[in-house]
Protein backbone atom coordinates (compact mmCIF):
# COMPACT_ATOMS: atom_id res chain seq x y z
CA UNK A 1 0.00 0.00 0.00
CA UNK A 2 1.49 3.47 -1.01
CA UNK A 3 0.41 6.20 1.79
CA UNK A 4 0.80 9.71 1.10
CA UNK A 5 0.87 12.92 3.71
CA UNK A 6 0.81 16.09 2.27
CA UNK A 7 1.06 18.90 5.38
CA UNK A 8 0.64 22.44 5.97
CA UNK A 9 -1.68 22.84 2.89
CA UNK A 10 -2.38 26.91 2.55
CA UNK A 11 -5.94 26.32 0.80
CA UNK A 12 -7.18 23.16 -0.12
CA UNK A 13 -10.26 23.43 -2.15
CA UNK A 14 -12.33 20.13 -1.23
CA UNK A 15 -14.66 20.55 -4.96
CA UNK A 16 -17.94 19.24 -2.79
CA UNK A 17 -21.42 20.13 -2.81
CA UNK A 18 -20.49 23.34 -0.69
CA UNK A 19 -17.34 24.39 -2.44
CA UNK A 20 -15.60 24.04 0.68
CA UNK A 21 -12.05 25.40 1.12
CA UNK A 22 -9.74 24.31 3.97
CA UNK A 23 -6.86 26.63 5.37
CA UNK A 24 -3.83 25.36 7.11
CA UNK A 25 -4.80 21.11 6.83
CA UNK A 26 -2.94 18.13 6.02
CA UNK A 27 -4.39 15.37 3.90
CA UNK A 28 -3.97 11.79 3.90
CA UNK A 29 -4.32 9.37 0.73
CA UNK A 30 -4.00 5.65 0.42
CA UNK A 31 -3.07 4.08 -2.61
CA UNK A 32 -4.71 7.33 -4.55
CA UNK A 33 -7.80 7.55 -2.76
CA UNK A 34 -8.55 10.36 0.22
CA UNK A 35 -8.37 9.02 3.54
CA UNK A 36 -8.21 11.78 5.55
CA UNK A 37 -8.39 15.72 5.79
CA UNK A 38 -8.02 17.65 8.74
CA UNK A 39 -5.17 20.10 10.71
CA UNK A 40 -2.05 18.07 12.30
CA UNK A 41 -3.10 14.58 11.03
CA UNK A 42 -0.37 11.82 12.73
CA UNK A 43 -0.45 9.18 10.15
CA UNK A 44 2.52 7.19 8.90
CA UNK A 45 3.17 7.55 4.99
CA UNK A 46 5.90 6.67 3.12
CA UNK A 47 5.61 10.24 1.40
CA UNK A 48 5.50 13.10 2.98
CA UNK A 49 5.09 16.54 1.28
CA UNK A 50 5.07 20.17 2.77
CA UNK A 51 2.89 22.67 0.70
CA UNK A 52 2.95 24.98 3.05
CA UNK A 53 1.94 28.57 1.19
CA UNK A 54 0.46 26.43 -1.77
CA UNK A 55 -2.96 25.41 -3.01
CA UNK A 56 -4.31 22.01 -3.52
CA UNK A 57 -6.68 21.18 -5.91
CA UNK A 58 -8.48 18.21 -6.88
CA UNK A 59 -6.52 16.25 -10.26
CA UNK A 60 -9.31 16.77 -13.33
CA UNK A 61 -9.25 13.88 -16.08
CA UNK A 62 -10.20 15.90 -19.01
CA UNK A 63 -12.69 13.54 -21.50
CA UNK A 64 -13.20 16.34 -23.58
CA UNK A 65 -10.95 16.08 -26.62
CA UNK A 66 -10.25 16.63 -30.40
CA UNK A 67 -8.28 13.45 -31.36
CA UNK A 68 -10.87 11.72 -33.59
CA UNK A 69 -10.93 15.38 -35.88
CA UNK A 70 -7.19 13.76 -36.99
CA UNK A 71 -8.36 12.78 -40.35
CA UNK A 72 -10.04 15.71 -41.15
CA UNK A 73 -8.22 18.66 -39.97
CA UNK A 74 -6.59 19.31 -43.38
CA UNK A 75 -9.49 18.55 -45.87
CA UNK A 76 -8.91 21.90 -48.18
CA UNK A 77 -12.85 22.76 -48.57
CA UNK A 78 -13.19 24.11 -44.98
CA UNK A 79 -9.86 25.52 -44.74
CA UNK A 80 -11.10 29.12 -45.24
CA UNK A 81 -14.62 28.75 -43.86
CA UNK A 82 -15.40 30.91 -40.60
CA UNK A 83 -16.54 28.87 -37.80
CA UNK A 84 -20.04 27.49 -38.15
CA UNK A 85 -19.81 27.07 -41.54
CA UNK A 86 -16.55 24.86 -40.73
CA UNK A 87 -18.52 23.20 -37.83
CA UNK A 88 -21.67 22.45 -40.22
CA UNK A 89 -19.71 20.91 -43.14
CA UNK A 90 -17.23 18.76 -40.51
CA UNK A 91 -20.54 17.09 -38.48
CA UNK A 92 -21.31 15.93 -41.81
CA UNK A 93 -18.22 13.80 -41.78
CA UNK A 94 -17.78 12.83 -38.04
CA UNK A 95 -21.33 12.20 -37.85
CA UNK A 96 -20.36 8.64 -39.77
CA UNK A 97 -17.06 7.77 -37.80
CA UNK A 98 -17.03 4.61 -36.67
CA UNK A 99 -14.67 2.52 -33.63
CA UNK A 100 -12.28 1.85 -36.03
CA UNK A 101 -11.51 5.13 -37.20
CA UNK A 102 -11.74 7.13 -34.23
CA UNK A 103 -8.97 4.72 -32.82
CA UNK A 104 -6.49 4.96 -35.43
CA UNK A 105 -7.22 8.95 -35.00
CA UNK A 106 -6.51 8.21 -31.76
CA UNK A 107 -3.19 6.83 -32.31
CA UNK A 108 -2.27 8.80 -34.78
CA UNK A 109 -2.88 11.74 -32.53
CA UNK A 110 -1.52 9.98 -29.36
CA UNK A 111 2.09 8.99 -31.24
CA UNK A 112 2.17 11.65 -33.80
CA UNK A 113 6.20 11.78 -33.17
CA UNK A 114 6.68 9.09 -35.75
CA UNK A 115 4.77 11.23 -38.58
CA UNK A 116 6.60 14.16 -37.85
CA UNK A 117 9.97 12.77 -38.44
CA UNK A 118 8.54 11.47 -41.40
CA UNK A 119 7.27 14.56 -42.24
CA UNK A 120 10.42 16.45 -41.23
CA UNK A 121 12.67 13.82 -44.15
CA UNK A 122 9.74 14.36 -46.46
CA UNK A 123 10.19 18.66 -46.10
CA UNK A 124 13.66 17.88 -45.91
CA UNK A 125 13.86 16.27 -49.61
CA UNK A 126 11.33 19.20 -50.81
CA UNK A 127 14.31 21.64 -49.33
CA UNK A 128 16.98 19.75 -51.04
CA UNK A 129 15.35 19.98 -55.13
CA UNK A 130 13.94 23.38 -53.94
CA UNK A 131 17.34 24.64 -53.73
CA UNK A 132 18.74 22.87 -56.24
CA UNK A 133 16.20 23.69 -58.57
CA UNK A 134 16.83 27.43 -57.49
CA UNK A 135 20.05 27.14 -57.70
CA UNK A 136 20.04 26.01 -61.54
CA UNK A 137 16.92 28.78 -62.25
CA UNK A 138 19.74 31.60 -60.86
CA UNK A 139 22.22 30.25 -62.94
CA UNK A 140 20.10 30.29 -66.07
CA UNK A 141 18.45 33.80 -65.59
CA UNK A 142 21.69 35.14 -64.98
CA UNK A 143 23.20 33.52 -68.02
CA UNK A 144 20.38 34.71 -70.60
CA UNK A 145 20.23 38.41 -69.12
CA UNK A 146 24.58 38.88 -69.52
CA UNK A 147 24.91 36.73 -72.90
CA UNK A 148 21.30 36.18 -74.29
CA UNK A 149 19.60 39.48 -73.39
CA UNK A 150 22.23 41.94 -73.36
CA UNK A 151 24.98 40.66 -76.04
CA UNK A 152 23.11 38.78 -78.33
CA UNK A 153 19.57 40.51 -78.60
CA UNK A 154 20.41 44.20 -77.15
CA UNK A 155 23.99 43.74 -79.07
CA UNK A 156 25.64 45.55 -76.27
CA UNK A 157 29.45 44.67 -76.40
CA UNK A 158 30.44 43.45 -73.15
CA UNK A 159 33.83 42.37 -71.37
CA UNK A 160 34.09 39.36 -69.75
CA UNK A 161 34.43 41.65 -66.38
CA UNK A 162 31.17 43.28 -67.37
CA UNK A 163 29.77 40.08 -68.08
CA UNK A 164 30.50 38.73 -64.82
CA UNK A 165 28.63 42.16 -62.76
CA UNK A 166 25.82 41.84 -65.11
CA UNK A 167 25.02 37.99 -64.02
CA UNK A 168 25.78 39.15 -60.50
CA UNK A 169 23.55 42.53 -60.30
CA UNK A 170 20.78 39.71 -62.24
CA UNK A 171 21.24 37.69 -59.19
CA UNK A 172 20.87 40.28 -56.63
CA UNK A 173 17.74 41.86 -58.74
CA UNK A 174 15.93 38.13 -58.24
CA UNK A 175 17.16 37.88 -54.91
CA UNK A 176 15.01 41.20 -54.32
CA UNK A 177 12.04 40.15 -55.92
CA UNK A 178 11.71 37.38 -54.03
CA UNK A 179 12.50 38.84 -50.67
CA UNK A 180 9.77 41.34 -51.74
CA UNK A 181 7.43 38.16 -52.58
CA UNK A 182 8.66 36.20 -49.12
CA UNK A 183 7.66 39.67 -46.79
CA UNK A 184 3.78 39.55 -46.90
CA UNK A 185 3.19 36.76 -44.10
CA UNK A 186 -0.04 35.78 -45.57
CA UNK A 187 1.71 35.01 -48.99
CA UNK A 188 2.30 31.53 -49.88
CA UNK A 189 5.50 30.90 -52.14
CA UNK A 190 4.21 27.34 -52.95
CA UNK A 191 0.82 29.13 -54.29
CA UNK A 192 3.09 31.42 -56.41
CA UNK A 193 5.59 28.94 -57.55
CA UNK A 194 2.34 26.34 -58.57
CA UNK A 195 0.62 29.21 -60.82
CA UNK A 196 3.92 29.67 -62.47
CA UNK A 197 4.17 26.23 -63.05
CA UNK A 198 0.71 26.02 -64.34
CA UNK A 199 1.40 28.76 -66.82
CA UNK A 200 4.35 27.19 -68.73
CA UNK A 201 2.89 24.06 -68.44
CA UNK A 202 -0.37 24.79 -69.97
CA UNK A 203 1.28 27.21 -72.48
CA UNK A 204 4.30 25.10 -73.48
CA UNK A 205 3.52 21.47 -73.04
CA UNK A 206 0.96 20.78 -75.12
CA UNK A 207 3.16 22.57 -77.65
CA UNK A 208 5.71 20.40 -77.46
CA UNK A 209 3.70 16.91 -77.28
CA UNK A 210 2.42 17.99 -80.13
CA UNK A 211 5.02 19.39 -82.02
CA UNK A 212 6.94 16.26 -81.11
CA UNK A 213 4.15 13.44 -81.82
CA UNK A 214 1.38 15.47 -84.40
CA UNK A 215 3.20 15.83 -88.53
CA UNK A 216 -0.03 18.32 -88.67
CA UNK A 217 0.92 20.99 -86.21
CA UNK A 218 1.83 24.34 -88.04
CA UNK A 219 2.66 27.63 -86.40
CA UNK A 220 -0.63 28.73 -86.39
CA UNK A 221 -2.07 26.06 -84.08
CA UNK A 222 1.31 26.78 -81.72
CA UNK A 223 0.47 29.92 -80.97
CA UNK A 224 -3.24 29.52 -80.49
CA UNK A 225 -2.51 27.13 -77.95
CA UNK A 226 0.29 28.99 -76.37
CA UNK A 227 -2.28 31.82 -75.91
CA UNK A 228 -5.17 29.80 -75.06
CA UNK A 229 -3.10 27.98 -71.92
CA UNK A 230 -2.02 30.59 -71.16
CA UNK A 231 -4.76 33.07 -70.85
CA UNK A 232 -7.04 30.05 -69.25
CA UNK A 233 -4.50 29.66 -66.52
CA UNK A 234 -5.72 33.32 -65.26
CA UNK A 235 -9.27 32.57 -66.19
CA UNK A 236 -9.68 29.01 -64.47
CA UNK A 237 -7.72 30.62 -61.28
CA UNK A 238 -9.90 33.85 -60.87
CA UNK A 239 -12.76 32.90 -62.40
CA UNK A 240 -13.93 29.61 -62.34
CA UNK A 241 -12.23 28.08 -59.63
CA UNK A 242 -13.61 30.37 -56.73
CA UNK A 243 -17.40 28.86 -57.76
CA UNK A 244 -16.12 25.98 -55.32
CA UNK A 245 -17.16 22.44 -55.76
CA UNK A 246 -15.94 20.20 -58.63
CA UNK A 247 -14.93 23.68 -60.36
CA UNK A 248 -11.95 24.16 -57.83
CA UNK A 249 -9.37 21.98 -58.99
CA UNK A 250 -5.89 22.98 -59.92
CA UNK A 251 -5.73 25.64 -63.08
CA UNK A 252 -3.12 23.61 -64.91
CA UNK A 253 -5.57 21.17 -65.70
CA UNK A 254 -8.61 22.76 -67.51
CA UNK A 255 -5.68 24.72 -69.40
CA UNK A 256 -3.74 22.39 -70.75
CA UNK A 257 -7.03 20.47 -72.06
CA UNK A 258 -8.21 23.93 -73.50
CA UNK A 259 -4.32 24.36 -75.30
CA UNK A 260 -4.88 20.69 -76.83
CA UNK A 261 -7.72 21.74 -78.60
CA UNK A 262 -6.48 24.90 -79.52
CA UNK A 263 -4.03 23.54 -81.25
CA UNK A 264 -5.81 20.58 -83.35
CA UNK A 265 -8.51 23.06 -84.19
CA UNK A 266 -6.25 26.20 -85.38
CA UNK A 267 -3.74 23.45 -87.28
CA UNK A 268 -6.87 21.96 -88.79
CA UNK A 269 -8.27 24.88 -90.21
CA UNK A 270 -4.95 26.88 -91.36
CA UNK A 271 -3.02 25.01 -94.32
CA UNK A 272 -0.57 22.29 -93.07
CA UNK A 273 3.09 22.92 -92.65
CA UNK A 274 5.09 22.65 -96.08
CA UNK A 275 7.01 19.83 -97.22
CA UNK A 276 10.63 20.96 -96.04
CA UNK A 277 8.77 20.93 -92.74
CA UNK A 278 7.42 17.53 -92.81
CA UNK A 279 10.75 16.28 -94.17
CA UNK A 280 12.38 16.95 -91.21
CA UNK A 281 9.54 15.65 -89.25
CA UNK A 282 9.94 12.22 -90.63
CA UNK A 283 13.47 12.29 -90.57
CA UNK A 284 13.71 13.05 -87.21
CA UNK A 285 10.81 10.59 -86.25
CA UNK A 286 13.58 7.74 -87.75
Amino acid sequence: MQRLLIRNISKLVSCDEGDTVYENVDLYAEDGVIRAIGPKLEKPAEEVLDAGHMLCYPGLINTHHHLYQQFSRNLPQVQNMELFDWLKTLYEIWKNLDTDVIRLSSLMSHYGLLLAIAAGVILSGILAATMSTSDSQLLAAASSVSQDLLQDFFRIQLTPKGTMLAARGTVVAIALVGVFLAWDPNSSVFRVVSFAWAGFGASFGPLMLFSLFWKRANKWGALAGMVTGSVMVFVWKYLIAPMGGAWAIYELLPAFLCACVAIVAVSLLTPAPNRDVIETYEACRK
